[in-house]
């Protein structure tokens, strides 16, 4: 084999050069073969004269050529013909069995050298190289599972080439196919390994598995961080480390951190900024090795950073947990440790000046041994260059090292060191007892330093000390009356420092005794005393950071509490374990947990004890919300563990805050679920002893209400709620919230609920949901547009948060409440349109709320304007409008069973499904959705509602089957379920009008089954008992609410049914203005305006007689007259005089022919009406049946005509009981299926 040739391959093998020098290298090899590859290879720069001789041995050493290429040692006796077939079938195929990558002039690669790295041009191309297998991943043999980062993992391997243990680094497999991810741990890989110096570990080699997923190997690293370095070192010295020891370790840790500072400032000289130094990335090795590791942040001066967006692109507000961890995105770096720059997110000011910062954020934790910067508000004290002098921490701190300090961590750059070398340079001058060049020595200082460094020119001035003696007695006795002035001072400052801390003024009993230690600090005389202000204010100190985290800890809990209560308490298990879990993890990190558990005195010194005890209530709270998260919202296949943590949970609430009714009713529940009956029987018998005394206790028995349809209890425990805590917000918000469910039986407690949702305004006048809730109560009672209504308050909501998903739910609910206003029986086309617009705009305003936060109760309102926007479309009549309507029906059942199925016990899913189904004929599936509903909540109104209503259509059904006994029992069934409802809900309008409607049908089947005058002159009971019901809800509001709430068609039922009942009782002018209501409002038989006050049994003959009057008179038009006939035919049909009742539809019949189609198809109908119920005469009373065949058919060759002059749905022949007879005849059945 070509010598040019193997020694380009062993380079490359070697890692001496890339692939694509050595085709660079080769190029120019190639135009002038006069010279070797060698020398092109040294000509170039690309190649030293010491690795050169390196190659130059193994091409001699046959044995190392074998090792190299991985030969099996046979290999190594073959001709040498053979092992040039197996080098070229190298270079044929480097990627499949070598260690080299594929050759290709792909520029930014993987590969690519450390000049590339740190030198390339940025405006080459970014793509990741992609070798095409796994070219080093036999070389490397995994040992065991090392540690992780929010990138990588990192393992302990074998370097099989090298038998050594080295770290391999691979990129997480989530992030393995995400681009920014993998630039960025390749990033990291080039940079590291691009930079040489001993500070920094090196990079063995880097490629990809055949899956696509990206390694590196480097340097295994056995020791500490600095961060352990240094907790070490301040433990120690609170355990009363030796002044000797304590010199020494601390001079250590300031030579391992000029270290990182020389390390910090090569990188920059390279031009490369790390953008995320601090102890947890500095590595101390076991022989004095000072690593900086983690450059996964770092990026070349003068390249844009990976994540970054546009130069116009916002940075996105950051919760912070940790202020110690790294964060990712615009914003990159730790909190604790990131300079302002970096905090504001301005990433194109990022430069060495932020690393110089994070150094002085990194000395500041090795003098102090805290954190700069720390909590939730992190950031913003970075921006604000907020924190407190290494000083104020630890008054041992040097001021010199104080100083350095400070001018690293200054918040303007150009404040700070120009580079690291000179932060290094000034640490390293102290070392040597040199003066800084940022702080400028006291004189005593000074002067101490030269007696240090030239003690034998102080002996020789010490000599003429002595003659300054007589001096000094002179200058003693000024001293003195100095001392006692300032003596005088401390006294007088400490007696008002004590004064203070018996008011409880810890701030102005501090600025006291500060003052008292200034004044002790300036006279000699006054050390002990100012050892003694100084370790008194240290105390204070103390107790002012201790209340200062009872504060943040204590805020940061009370604003997340009420967010977890709606999760918690709603359907949002899974937003409630996270909340609740981030709680409790700040309670835990803070120390706030471990202190409350201690029994020492001076624990919580300084706060008021009741405080702490809300507080402990409030976290215990907290950890019960949380465990009922827990136990409700688990996955099913860990059901079992979710619960045992939820117990967990409940010991750790009742450690805190003691017995509650809540905590032990959660265990009852618990151990009931896991079978643990021992369990439950104890608990069952503390919960006998307890009673709820704690906001939590009252809440949780008012869910447990609600969840059974109690709403009227659930509001009375929430009440109690509020005596023991007036000003809770979020009760005041539940409170509203009940209200407007118990609006929809009793319209006149709306008003109660719109005054808790404007104390919940006035409570948090910031929050959006007050001002929503009232938006919802305010739309209950129909007032949605105009000044003060409801689109007035979702506007207030809006501005308070746009991206509410509550805003966006309750718009929906406000747009549905206005396509209810709506009246489809008596709109205009330009109205439906209106109506089909909000529908529409409903179902996108949920979808909106969905997207925000995707909660099953969302979906069940989706279903709901499905549902009403297939009724509105249904009543338009037609085959496109009822394949439209059966579209927006499917839509509706899809969004109820997608709620059903997260949540299989959502009764309000299953009443809207049943609703559905129901509208649909599935009478049956309807009927076990209610009953399943009704197992779920015992006492929910609306289930009984809903279980009445529909036993009631079966009823119906069976009347129209001609199956009598069958309906009664049915109807006597339905009755009693509105009944239970009555109980629950004693004020719900729509159940009245459900259980009248009953009786009234109950009425009727009595009518048919007596069938004589005689019998049916006074009310049944059925019939008294609908004339109550019906009476009351007619006289429960005004009529205008009514229509509201019940809508027009049912408000033209009510009056059509008051009449009858009127009718029979003789009472034929109150019966008159039922039915003149019940034509105002639209009820659909064109019959009733001829049947005022004699339609059900009445006294016939003054009604025929009335007829022949208006018969007589000439001026009627052929309308009149044909209406005038088809009263009369009734009439007479009721007297028995049937053939007298067809002769006058005829002759209605007749007229028809001058009519419009408007006008003719009324009178048709109603003629067919006359033919149908002869029919009955004919078949039940003269035992005819052929004579009614004949009339049955006449009757429905009328109805068809009528279709043919404008019918406009069948719809209206399914509601008249008149055409009952004809359900037999098929010829009447495929009439209602055309």
């Amino acid at each position: 084999m070509d010598h040019n040739l193997l020694f380009g391959i062993l380079a490359v093998q070697r890692q001496m050069i890339s692939p694509d020098d050595l085709i660079r290298a080769a190029s120019l090899w190639a135009e002038d073969e006069s010279q070797s590859l060698q020398d092109v290879l040294q000509q170039c720069g690309m190649l030293t004269g010491g690795q050169a001789l390196e190659l130059e041995g193994l091409i001699n050493d046959k044995k190392s050529i074998a090792a190299t290429y991985d030969l099996p040692p046979s290999a190594t006796d073959k001709p040498a013909e053979d092992t040039d077939k197996s080098i070229q079938a190298t270079l044929d195929h480097t990627s499949a069995e070598g260690h080299l990558t594929e050759l290709t002039s792909e520029p930014g690669s993987l590969w690519a050298t450390p000049s590339e790295v740190i030198l390339g041009d940025s405006d080459g191309p970014s793509e990741i190289y992609q070798p095409s297998s796994d070219p080093q991943a036999l070389r490397f043999k995994k040992i065991r599972f090392h540690d992780k980062g929010g990138l990588g993992e990192i393992h302990v391997a074998v370097d099989r080439e090298l038998p050594r243990e080295v770290a391999l680094k691979e990129i997480k497999p989530r992030y393995a196919n995400v681009h920014s991810s993998r630039e960025r741990f390749a990033q990291e890989a080039r940079i590291t390994g691009a930079l040489e110096h001993p500070g920094i570990v090196p990079v063995y080699g880097l490629g990809q598995y055949a899956d696509g997923q990206l390694y590196y190997a480097m340097r295994f690293i056995e020791g500490e961080t600095l961060s352990k370095a240094i907790a070490r070192y301040h433990r120690g010295e609170s355990a009363g480390m030796n002044p000797g020891e304590k010199r020494l370790a601390f001079r250590k840790l300031l030579d391992q951190f000029v270290d990182v500072c020389h390390v910090i400032n090569y990188s920059h000289d390279r031009g490369v900024i790390h953008r995320d130094i601090k102890p947890d990335n500095i590595m101390l090795g076991p022989y004095g090795e000072t690593l900086v590791v983690d450059w996964g942040l770092a990026k070349r001066i003068d390249e844009e950073d990976i994540d970054s967006g546009s130069d116009n692109e916002k940075v996105r507000p950051v919760r912070i947990r940790n202020a110690s961890t790294t964060l990712p995105g615009s914003v990159v770096g730790t909190p604790a440790y990131m300079s302002p720059e970096q905090a504001t997110g301005t990433n194109e000011d990022v430069g060495p000046c932020s690393d110089i910062y994070s150094l002085g954020a990194t000395l500041y934790r090795l003098l102090t041994g805290l954190f700069p910067f720390q909590g939730e508000t992190a950031l913003e004290q970075v921006c604000q260059g907020d924190f407190k002098p290494p000083r104020d921490v630890a008054r041992s701190v040097p001021p010199a090292l104080e100083a350095i300090c400070l001018k690293a961590m200054a918040l303007d750059p150009q404040d700070r060191y120009l580079s690291a070398g000179d932060l290094a340079d000034d640490v390293q001058r102290y070392l040597a007892d040199e003066p800084v060049t940022v702080y400028r020595e006291p004189l005593v200082q000074q002067a101490a330093r030269v007696a240090r460094h030239h003690k034998v020119a102080v002996s020789t001035v010490s000599a003429l000390l002595i003659t300054m003696m007589i001096g000094l007695t002179v200058w003693s006795e000024v001293e003195g009356t100095r001392d006692r002035t300032a003596l005088k001072l401390v006294q007088e400052k400490v007696a008002q420092g004590e004064a203070a801390l018996d008011d409880g003024q810890y701030a102005k009993a501090q600025g006291f005794f500060r003052e008292a230690e200034g004044a002790a600090e300036q006279r000699v005389a006054l050390r002990s005393l100012y050892m003694e202000t100084r370790n008194r204010r240290e105390k204070i100190d103390a107790v002012m950071t201790t209340r200062q985290q009872f504060k943040e800890i204590s805020n940061s809990v009370d604003d997340k509490i009420d967010d977890l209560r709606t999760d918690a308490f709603g359907t949002d298990f899974a937003a409630a374990r996270t909340l609740g879990q981030a709680i409790r993890d700040l309670f835990v990190s803070s120390g706030w947990q471990a202190r409350l558990d201690q029994t020492k005195e001076n624990a919580t010194e300084g706060i008021d004890p009741a405080d702490i005890q809300q507080f402990r209530e409030t976290m215990a709270e907290a950890l019960i919300l949380l465990a009922r998260a827990e136990d409700l919202g688990a996955a099913a296949d860990r059901k079992d563990e979710s619960r045992r943590t939820a117990v967990h949970l409940l010991d750790e609430a009742e450690a805190l805050s003691g017995p509650h009714w809540a905590i032990c009713r959660m265990r009852v529940d618990i151990y009931r679920a896991l079978g643990e009956l021992e369990l439950e029987k104890r608990e069952q018998a503390r919960l006998q002893e307890l009673s709820p005394n704690a906001v939590i206790d009252w809440m949780l028995q008012s869910i447990i209400a609600r969840q059974k349809g109690d709403i009227v209890t659930a509001i009375e425990k929430l009440k109690t709620a509020l005596q023991e805590k007036p000003n809770d917000y979020f009760v005041h918000l539940q409170l509203a919230y009940l209200y407007y469910q118990l609006g929809f039986a009793r319209r006149d407690v709306i008003p109660r609920g719109i005054e808790y949702s404007d104390q919940a305004i006035r409570l948090r006048a910031q929050e959006s949901q007050p001002y929503a809730l009232k938006a919802l109560l305010l739309g209950s009672l129909g007032k949605i547009e105009g000044e003060g209504g409801a689109l007035d308050e979702l506007l207030q909501a809006q501005s308070k948060d746009p991206d509410d998903y509550y805003v966006f739910q309750v718009r929906g609910l406000t747009r549905l409440k206005q396509a209810a206003q709506i009246d489809d029986s008596r709109a205009t086309s330009g109205q439906l349109q209106k109506k089909e617009k909000f529908l529409d705009q409903a179902i996108a305003e949920f979808k909106q709320s969905f997207g925000k936060r995707p909660l099953r109760e969302t979906k069940v309102n989706i279903g709901e304007a499905h549902a009403e926007k297939a009724r509105m479309i249904a009543s338009r009549g037609g085959v496109d409008a009822n394949q439209q309507a059966a579209r927006e029906r499917d839509l509706a059942v899809a969004s109820y069973t997608e709620a059903l199925n997260e949540f299989p016990s959502y009764a309000k899913a299953l009443r809207g499904l049943a609703k559905v189904r129901m509208e649909d004929g599935e009478l049956e599936a309807a009927l076990q959705d209610l009953l399943h509903a009704q197992r779920i909540a015992p006492e929910a109104w609306q289930n009984e509602r809903w279980l009445g209503t529909l036993i009631e259509r079966q009823a119906l059904r069976d009347v129209a089957l001609g199956k009598r006994e069958e309906a009664i029992e049915k109807f006597r069934r339905s009755e009693k379920h509105f009944d239970r409802a009555l109980r629950i809900a004693p004020g719900a309008v729509d159940v009245k009008f459900g259980r009248g409607r009953v009786r009234y049908h109950l009425w009727q089947q009595e009518l048919q089954a007596k069938r004589t005058q005689g019998n049916v002159s006074e009310l049944t009971g059925s019939s008294r008992g609908a004339m109550n019901d019906l009476q009351g809800v007619a006289n429960s509001s005004s009529v205008n609410a009514l229509v509201g709430l019940l809508g027009s068609d049912r408000i033209a039922d009510l009056f059509k049914m008051l009449g009858d009942l009127y009718s029979v009782s003789q009472q034929n002018d109150e019966a008159e203005i039922c039915y003149q209501r019940a034509l105002e409002y639209g009820y659909d038989d064109p019959r009733l305006r001829l049947r005022l006050g004699w339609t059900r049994l009445t006294d016939m003959e003054s009604v025929r007689n009335q007829f022949d009057a208006l018969l007589d008179q000439k001026s009627l038009t052929p309308r009149q007259r044909a209406e005038a006939f088809n009263g009369r035919g009734f009439a007479r049909a009721m007297l028995g005089d049937d053939q007298g009742a067809i002769d006058d539809a005829k002759s209605a019949v007749a007229l028809t022919e001058k009519m419009k189609n408007l006008e003719a198809w009324q009178v048709l109908f109603s003629g067919a009406g006359i033919f149908a119920l002869c029919a009955e005469i004919a078949e039940q009373e003269r035992f005819d049946s052929a004579l009614a065949e004949r009339r049955a058919s006449q009757a429905i060759k009328l109805l068809e005509k009528a279709k043919q002059r404008g019918l406009p749905s069948t719809r209206l022949i399914r509601a008249d009981r008149a055409f009952v007879p004809l359900l037999r005849s098929k010829d009447f059945q495929k009439l209602l299926q055309d």
